[in-house]
Protein backbone atom coordinates (compact mmCIF):
# COMPACT_ATOMS: atom_id res chain seq x y z
CA UNK A 1 0.00 0.00 0.00
CA UNK A 2 2.93 2.37 0.64
CA UNK A 3 3.72 1.98 -3.37
CA UNK A 4 0.57 3.00 -4.17
CA UNK A 5 0.40 6.23 -2.47
CA UNK A 6 3.50 7.96 -3.17
CA UNK A 7 3.87 10.72 -4.42
CA UNK A 8 3.81 11.28 -8.56
CA UNK A 9 7.51 11.67 -10.48
CA UNK A 10 8.30 14.87 -10.96
CA UNK A 11 7.71 15.85 -14.76
CA UNK A 12 4.27 14.92 -15.45
CA UNK A 13 2.17 16.91 -17.16
CA UNK A 14 -1.49 17.92 -15.33
CA UNK A 15 -3.30 15.99 -18.11
CA UNK A 16 -1.73 12.56 -18.52
CA UNK A 17 -1.93 9.57 -19.93
CA UNK A 18 -1.71 5.78 -19.26
CA UNK A 19 1.27 5.63 -21.53
CA UNK A 20 3.30 8.36 -19.77
CA UNK A 21 2.48 7.32 -16.36
CA UNK A 22 3.90 3.53 -17.16
CA UNK A 23 6.65 4.96 -18.98
CA UNK A 24 8.09 7.16 -15.56
CA UNK A 25 7.42 4.36 -13.54
CA UNK A 26 4.12 3.58 -12.75
CA UNK A 27 1.93 0.74 -12.27
CA UNK A 28 -1.91 0.04 -13.47
CA UNK A 29 -2.26 -0.37 -9.87
CA UNK A 30 -1.20 2.76 -8.78
CA UNK A 31 -2.72 4.75 -11.63
CA UNK A 32 -6.37 2.76 -10.23
CA UNK A 33 -5.67 4.29 -6.99
CA UNK A 34 -5.36 7.45 -7.87
CA UNK A 35 -8.41 7.67 -9.40
CA UNK A 36 -10.34 5.72 -6.30
CA UNK A 37 -8.99 8.18 -4.15
CA UNK A 38 -9.30 11.23 -6.53
CA UNK A 39 -5.91 12.21 -6.46
CA UNK A 40 -6.33 11.79 -10.70
CA UNK A 41 -9.55 12.11 -12.29
CA UNK A 42 -10.31 9.71 -15.49
CA UNK A 43 -11.08 12.15 -18.08
CA UNK A 44 -11.12 10.06 -21.19
CA UNK A 45 -10.22 6.68 -21.96
CA UNK A 46 -6.35 6.48 -20.83
CA UNK A 47 -6.07 9.84 -20.14
CA UNK A 48 -6.45 11.48 -16.59
CA UNK A 49 -5.86 14.86 -14.75
CA UNK A 50 -4.06 15.04 -11.98
CA UNK A 51 -5.47 16.94 -9.21
CA UNK A 52 -2.26 18.74 -7.45
CA UNK A 53 -4.13 18.87 -4.43
CA UNK A 54 -1.02 19.57 -2.38
CA UNK A 55 -0.79 23.42 -2.32
CA UNK A 56 -1.37 25.32 0.94
CA UNK A 57 -3.88 27.98 0.11
CA UNK A 58 -7.08 27.27 0.96
CA UNK A 59 -8.77 28.81 -1.85
CA UNK A 60 -6.40 27.31 -4.52
CA UNK A 61 -7.67 24.43 -2.92
CA UNK A 62 -11.20 24.79 -3.74
CA UNK A 63 -10.46 26.04 -7.02
CA UNK A 64 -8.94 22.97 -8.11
CA UNK A 65 -11.30 20.98 -6.68
CA UNK A 66 -14.51 22.73 -8.01
CA UNK A 67 -12.39 22.22 -11.64
CA UNK A 68 -11.76 18.39 -11.30
CA UNK A 69 -14.88 17.95 -10.95
CA UNK A 70 -16.59 20.16 -13.17
CA UNK A 71 -14.60 18.33 -16.06
CA UNK A 72 -15.78 15.17 -14.31
CA UNK A 73 -19.01 15.97 -14.40
CA UNK A 74 -19.46 17.00 -18.15
CA UNK A 75 -17.53 13.79 -18.70
CA UNK A 76 -20.37 12.02 -17.77
CA UNK A 77 -23.32 13.92 -19.19
CA UNK A 78 -23.98 13.71 -22.98
CA UNK A 79 -23.42 17.53 -24.45
CA UNK A 80 -22.35 18.83 -21.70
CA UNK A 81 -19.64 21.93 -21.77
CA UNK A 82 -18.58 22.72 -18.73
CA UNK A 83 -19.38 26.73 -18.25
CA UNK A 84 -20.00 29.90 -16.60
CA UNK A 85 -18.06 30.37 -13.00
CA UNK A 86 -16.99 26.31 -13.70
CA UNK A 87 -15.26 27.25 -16.95
CA UNK A 88 -13.85 30.26 -14.83
CA UNK A 89 -12.26 28.17 -12.62
CA UNK A 90 -10.73 25.38 -15.17
CA UNK A 91 -9.17 28.71 -17.03
CA UNK A 92 -7.74 30.27 -13.73
CA UNK A 93 -9.88 33.23 -14.35
CA UNK A 94 -10.38 35.14 -10.90
CA UNK A 95 -14.02 36.17 -9.76
CA UNK A 96 -14.33 38.34 -7.49
CA UNK A 97 -17.19 36.49 -5.49
CA UNK A 98 -14.76 33.42 -5.30
CA UNK A 99 -15.13 29.51 -6.30
CA UNK A 100 -19.00 29.14 -7.66
CA UNK A 101 -21.03 26.67 -5.07
CA UNK A 102 -22.47 24.74 -8.00
CA UNK A 103 -20.57 22.80 -10.85
CA UNK A 104 -22.15 24.77 -14.22
CA UNK A 105 -22.57 23.02 -17.36
CA UNK A 106 -24.52 23.73 -20.74
CA UNK A 107 -25.91 21.59 -23.17
CA UNK A 108 -27.37 21.75 -26.64
CA UNK A 109 -31.30 23.06 -26.74
CA UNK A 110 -33.78 19.72 -26.53
CA UNK A 111 -31.79 18.06 -23.65
CA UNK A 112 -32.16 17.86 -20.14
CA UNK A 113 -31.82 21.10 -18.04
CA UNK A 114 -32.07 21.92 -14.03
CA UNK A 115 -30.09 21.45 -11.17
CA UNK A 116 -29.62 17.78 -10.10
CA UNK A 117 -26.79 16.32 -7.03
CA UNK A 118 -24.57 19.86 -7.02
CA UNK A 119 -24.65 20.44 -10.72
CA UNK A 120 -26.51 23.13 -12.85
CA UNK A 121 -27.25 22.39 -16.44
CA UNK A 122 -28.52 25.04 -18.59
CA UNK A 123 -29.42 25.20 -22.42
CA UNK A 124 -26.80 26.92 -24.72
CA UNK A 125 -26.06 27.55 -28.71
CA UNK A 126 -22.35 26.79 -28.80
CA UNK A 127 -20.10 27.33 -31.87
CA UNK A 128 -16.82 25.87 -32.35
CA UNK A 129 -14.95 29.22 -31.58
CA UNK A 130 -16.69 28.97 -27.98
CA UNK A 131 -15.33 25.70 -27.08
CA UNK A 132 -12.08 24.70 -26.28
CA UNK A 133 -10.55 21.38 -25.01
CA UNK A 134 -9.00 20.75 -21.55
CA UNK A 135 -8.18 16.57 -21.55
CA UNK A 136 -9.94 15.71 -24.07
CA UNK A 137 -13.97 17.59 -22.28
CA UNK A 138 -15.17 20.41 -24.00
CA UNK A 139 -15.15 23.67 -21.63
CA UNK A 140 -16.31 27.00 -22.82
CA UNK A 141 -13.13 29.61 -24.55
CA UNK A 142 -11.81 32.26 -21.89
CA UNK A 143 -13.99 34.67 -24.23
CA UNK A 144 -17.21 32.86 -24.57
CA UNK A 145 -16.73 31.94 -20.38
CA UNK A 146 -16.57 36.08 -19.65
CA UNK A 147 -19.73 36.94 -21.82
CA UNK A 148 -21.46 34.19 -20.07
CA UNK A 149 -20.26 35.78 -16.83
CA UNK A 150 -20.73 39.40 -17.27
CA UNK A 151 -23.91 38.41 -18.68
CA UNK A 152 -25.23 36.49 -15.54
CA UNK A 153 -23.25 38.49 -12.72
CA UNK A 154 -22.52 41.29 -10.70
CA UNK A 155 -19.99 43.87 -12.39
CA UNK A 156 -17.16 42.57 -9.92
CA UNK A 157 -17.41 39.34 -11.23
CA UNK A 158 -17.28 40.72 -15.00
CA UNK A 159 -14.15 42.71 -14.49
CA UNK A 160 -12.78 40.89 -12.20
CA UNK A 161 -12.57 37.38 -14.71
CA UNK A 162 -11.91 39.72 -17.70
CA UNK A 163 -8.81 41.36 -16.10
CA UNK A 164 -7.85 38.17 -15.07
CA UNK A 165 -8.20 36.71 -18.71
CA UNK A 166 -6.41 39.98 -20.20
CA UNK A 167 -3.28 40.10 -17.71
CA UNK A 168 -2.72 36.36 -18.14
CA UNK A 169 -3.48 36.34 -22.24
CA UNK A 170 -5.88 34.16 -22.33
CA UNK A 171 -8.31 36.84 -24.67
CA UNK A 172 -7.72 39.95 -26.07
CA UNK A 173 -9.99 42.79 -26.16
CA UNK A 174 -10.79 42.29 -30.17
CA UNK A 175 -11.87 38.43 -28.91
CA UNK A 176 -13.84 39.37 -25.95
CA UNK A 177 -15.74 41.93 -28.26
CA UNK A 178 -16.09 38.80 -31.00
CA UNK A 179 -17.54 36.70 -28.31
CA UNK A 180 -20.19 39.15 -27.46
CA UNK A 181 -21.11 39.93 -31.11
CA UNK A 182 -21.74 36.07 -31.92
CA UNK A 183 -24.45 36.25 -28.73
CA UNK A 184 -26.13 39.04 -30.29
CA UNK A 185 -29.62 38.98 -28.92
CA UNK A 186 -28.78 37.01 -25.83
CA UNK A 187 -30.41 37.99 -22.54
CA UNK A 188 -28.59 40.01 -20.25
CA UNK A 189 -25.97 40.95 -23.00
CA UNK A 190 -25.44 44.58 -21.94
CA UNK A 191 -23.68 43.84 -18.88
CA UNK A 192 -20.92 42.33 -20.98
CA UNK A 193 -20.80 45.51 -23.30
CA UNK A 194 -20.93 47.88 -20.36
CA UNK A 195 -17.72 46.08 -18.63
CA UNK A 196 -15.66 45.51 -22.45
CA UNK A 197 -14.47 48.98 -22.52
CA UNK A 198 -13.62 48.72 -18.14
CA UNK A 199 -11.26 45.94 -18.71
CA UNK A 200 -7.78 46.34 -17.69
CA UNK A 201 -4.78 44.14 -16.99
CA UNK A 202 -3.06 46.57 -14.75
CA UNK A 203 -5.64 45.40 -11.80
CA UNK A 204 -3.60 42.53 -10.40
CA UNK A 205 -6.19 40.69 -8.12
CA UNK A 206 -9.80 40.12 -7.56
CA UNK A 207 -9.98 42.84 -4.56
CA UNK A 208 -8.55 45.78 -6.96
CA UNK A 209 -11.37 44.40 -9.86
CA UNK A 210 -14.17 44.19 -7.04
CA UNK A 211 -12.89 48.28 -5.89
CA UNK A 212 -13.18 49.55 -9.45
CA UNK A 213 -16.43 48.04 -9.41
CA UNK A 214 -17.63 50.07 -6.64
CA UNK A 215 -16.15 53.24 -8.01
CA UNK A 216 -18.18 52.58 -11.68
CA UNK A 217 -21.58 51.49 -10.16
CA UNK A 218 -21.42 54.67 -7.42
CA UNK A 219 -20.33 57.12 -10.12
CA UNK A 220 -17.45 57.87 -8.84
CA UNK A 221 -14.26 59.31 -10.80
CA UNK A 222 -12.47 56.24 -11.54
CA UNK A 223 -8.75 55.64 -10.46
CA UNK A 224 -6.47 55.40 -12.44
CA UNK A 225 -4.34 51.58 -12.06
CA UNK A 226 -0.86 51.32 -11.56
CA UNK A 227 0.72 54.46 -11.55
CA UNK A 228 4.19 55.32 -10.36
CA UNK A 229 5.02 58.24 -7.83
CA UNK A 230 8.67 59.13 -7.46
CA UNK A 231 10.10 61.84 -4.79
CA UNK A 232 13.09 64.18 -5.38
Amino acid sequence: MARLTRPDPPGLPRVVTRLEALAVGLTDDEIRHRVRSGRWVALVRGQYLRSDLNVDEPFEQARIRHALEALSAARRISGAVVAYGSAATVHEMALASGVPARRELVVPPGFWNGIRSGTRVRLAQLTDADIVHRGGIPVTSPARTWVDISRTSPLADALSAGDSALRRGLSSSEQLSEAIERQSGARGLRGAQRALPLLSPLRENPLESRSFAWFVERELPLPECQVEFRDA
